[in-house]
């Protein structure tokens, strides 16, 4: 079988991180508690039916953004989105961050890219998780790289007071691509108390 190209393996691993995060349970995929599904069930897809096991492979390995995690067990491969769920799922692969081990972490300030048009509701209201289970953050802003948990369109930076809000009480975690992940507060929000300074990216970097 021919080898795909880059570019047919980044339009197959779009169509694949919806599955995992978003869609799975519209195709009636069998996904765990972790967010894994056997890549066997994936390939039966009759939309992924010209791909192989070692398409999945090259996919991930290739992903910038280190967007999946795949395991082998007895002799199958498993695949999971590393964060993004709007499917409900309770990850071991997320690792928590805690007051306790928060002084292990190298930037104490994280950061959430967003728009301009959201810039007075975000400063208003807070920062929302929207549809997903968590609200996503970086620890890390490069123009010229890709950035797991930040697009590359984003207007402003929100940086976040990371160690107040775990003293008050809300959770953190960072997935396995490095991406801290927060469900916000009982409506999925992180307020504005915790707020250290909001950049506009053409101040940033013009």
């Amino acid at each position: 079988m021919t080898k795909l190209s880059k570019k047919q393996l980044s339009e197959i691993s779009r169509f694949i991180i919806k599955l995992l995060r978003h869609k799975a349970l519209d195709y009636n995929l069998n996904i765990d508690s972790n967010g894994f599904i056997d890549c066997n069930e994936l390939l039966n897809l009759p939309c992924l039916k010209f791909i192989t096991i070692d398409d999945i492979l090259d996919m991930s390995a290739i992903s910038e953004k280190k967007r999946f995690t795949i395991k082998l067990v007895n002799r199958k491969y498993y695949i999971a989105a590393n964060q993004g769920h709007s499917i409900k799922i309770n990850s071991s692969l997320l690792k928590p961050i805690t007051l306790e081990n928060y002084d292990q972490y190298k930037n104490k300030e994280i950061i959430h890219g967003s728009f301009l048009r959201a810039k007075d509701k975000i400063l208003n209201e807070g920062i929302s998780k929207m549809k997903r289970i968590h609200i996503h953050f970086t620890t890390k802003i490069d123009p010229k790289k890709v950035i797991s948990g930040l697009r590359k369109s984003c207007e402003i930076f929100i940086y976040i007071n990371m160690e107040k809000a775990l003293q008050n009480g809300y959770e953190f975690f960072e997935s396995p691509n490095g991406v801290i992940l927060c469900p916000g507060n009982s409506i999925g929000f992180l307020p504005p108390e915790y707020f250290v300074k909001v950049l506009n990216k053409k101040d940033l970097f013009n």
